[in-house]
């Protein structure tokens, strides 16, 4: 996501290719994983790779102050992050904002908490994110670009990650942040503005 240019979500990329890159090993290397991309990891599982773990029902619509994608995303994780349903819904208030909203249902579960299950998203960014809070959730400023409004979701950490591979280098010419989010409802909103 990016805004007046400028990058507030981000992709961090891939790393300079090595053998590994192209070996079994691949999910290794940190840019590869799920846990590292703007995703929850849910009770411990990240998303897996294969051709059978993909998204599904995927829907959108474009119009000329409105565009949304929502996509069914519980098939893209293993059976042991016990999803029974994981809806991501991106809308995109042209000129505006963007509000991504992801609704959780767990397996044997029918209501509107965790039940003992745990998901914590994390969110990428180049700018230093910075936290504060209000009754209606959590604030972020993400440098002087915009901010990130996240009701749903309580705050576990904010990593600073060193950023010394050449080929991240050229995109990416200082530090980047992955901040983790505790999800404890089964409705999570962040609202980009």
């Amino acid at each position: 996501v990016y805004k007046n240019g400028k990058p507030l979500l981000i992709d961090v990329g891939v790393e300079s290719y090595t053998k590994k890159t192209f070996s079994p090993k691949r999910y290794d290397i940190w840019t590869m994983q799920s846990a590292y991309h703007n995703l929850p990891t849910v009770n411990g599982q990240m998303q897996k790779d294969g051709a059978c773990y993909k998204a599904c029902n995927v829907n959108h619509s474009i119009a000329d102050t409105k565009c949304e994608i929502q996509m069914e995303l519980a098939n893209a994780y293993p059976k042991e992050a016990n999803l029974s349903s994981y809806i991501r819904k991106a809308t995109l208030f042209k000129g505006k904002d963007i509000i991504i909203q992801d609704t959780f249902r767990f397996c044997n579960c029918h209501c509107d908490n965790l039940n003992n299950n745990t998901a914590i998203l994390s969110l990428m960014t180049y700018e230093k994110p910075v936290l504060s809070k209000s009754d209606e959730g959590l604030y972020f400023a993400i440098g002087t670009e915009g901010t990130l409004k996240i009701a749903g979701a309580e705050l576990n950490s904010i990593e600073t990650i060193p950023v010394t591979d050449a080929r991240l280098q050229i995109c990416w010419k200082h530090e980047i942040y992955r901040i983790l989010l505790n999800i404890i409802s089964s409705k999570v909103e962040i609202h980009i503005c």
